[in-house]
Formats: structure tokens, C-alpha cells, sequence
């Protein structure tokens, strides 16, 4: 399959805005999930006009899901991303800077089956 994800926070001055996208790999059975990225391209933005560029990385989904019903089901999952990133630029000036970034983060996952 494929990803893309988003992720941001910050409280007006000191933004922070995160995008990747990949290919995934995933197995389930018995309710149990495990599912592997690859992050093909990966951009960090940090504050108004810094950003880190040139990235990718790899990921790892864990969790389980209980079905309500024949289509959808619900459950917790811990989500691991690390991100390596080749390029800085500043204010559009770019020059390279290699810089790694990993985080874990839990989350409550929705499935639905077609």
C-alpha cells in the first residue's frame, strides 16, 4: 500500500508542520496489526521560513483492533517514525545539513473493510 501523512503543532510563532509519503507493507491476524513504511520523501517545517528537506525514513505501526461490526472496527496503536533529512533551508537559501529525527506516538486506529 501507500502512505501519506501530516502532522503539525505550534502556537502561532513557533510552527512546526511535518509531511511524508511511502509505501507500506502489513500483516494482521487474530485482531493483531503490524505494518511497515518506507518514507520515500519527507519535509519538516519549523517556524515561518526554516525547513528541513530532503528526507526519508521508515516507520512501524503495532496495535490491535476489535470489530464492531463486518466493515469496521476500532483500536489502540503505537506508531514509531524516524526521519533522516539531507538539506536546511533558510529563508530559501539551501545548504546541506544531515539531521535525524525519530518520535513514538500513540493513537486510537480506525479500520474498515470493503
Amino acid at each position: 500500500g501507500a502512505i501519506y501523512g501530516t502532522r503539525g503543532d505550534g502556537d502561532g510563532t513557533n510552527d512546526f508542520a511535518e509531511t511524508y509519503m511511502g509505501a507500506s507493507f502489513g500483516y494482521s491476524n487474530d485482531g493483531w496489526i503490524a505494518v511497515l513504511h518506507y518514507f520515500i520523501s519527507a519535509e519538516e517545517e519549523i517556524g515561518t521560513n526554516t525547513s528541513l528537506t530532503s528526507g526519508t525514513g521508515f516507520g512501524v505501526d503495532i496495535g490491535y483492533m476489535w470489530s464492531v461490526n463486518n466493515t469496521f472496527s476500532i483500536g489502540p496503536q503505537l506508531s514509531y517514525r524516524t526521519f533522516n533529512y539531507t538539506k536546511l533551508d533558510v529563508a530559501g537559501t539551501e545548504t546541506d545539513k544531515d539531521t535525524s529525527q525519530a518520535y513514538t506516538l500513540p493513537y486510537i486506529a480506525l479500520g474498515f473493510s470493503f
